[in-house]
């Protein structure tokens, strides 16, 4: 099983039921939603993922789970790209763990795992598998 890192901008998408998620998540309930995955396409069912935070403070990993669908094309998600008609690979993700704020925080990442390149600009890059292990068991 692979994993992967996902990222969420605040300053380029607007969460807009992200408190509801996060509530869902931490009472048990089931979250799932799409999220873009950059132009990866290797990426199967079952593989997990850790989201993190970019682009504004506080930085760091927000969330955590499974994936649920191979990746598939959707309109952009950015709304001026899909006036233009544009796609972006998305894949299904279902929330195992998911905060507002950062359950692990960028500093902490950099200083643990500083080989590893975590605010990248797109999503879908391939998380090691001593790193994803270490942080899937710290974080659920």
């Amino acid at each position: 099983m692979a994993s992967y890192l996902f990222t969420w901008n605040p300053d380029k998408w607007a969460w807009a039921d992200l408190a509801d998620a996060v509530y869902r998540v931490s009472n048990g309930l089931p979250y799932d939603m799409y999220w873009s995955c950059g132009n990866t396409r290797k990426i199967e069912v079952g593989d997990t993922f850790l989201l993190v935070r970019v682009g504004v403070a506080p930085k760091g990993i927000i969330g955590c789970g499974y994936i649920l669908s191979a990746p598939y094309e959707q309109t952009h998600w950015d709304a001026a790209k899909a006036e233009q008609g544009a796609t972006a690979l998305r894949t299904d993700l279902l929330f195992k763990a998911l905060a507002e704020t950062p359950i692990v925080g960028l500093a902490q990442l950099e200083a643990q795992y500083p080989s590893y390149r975590w605010t990248p600009q797109a999503s879908g890059l391939s998380v090691p598998d001593a790193i994803a292990d270490e942080l899937l068991t710290l974080i659920q």
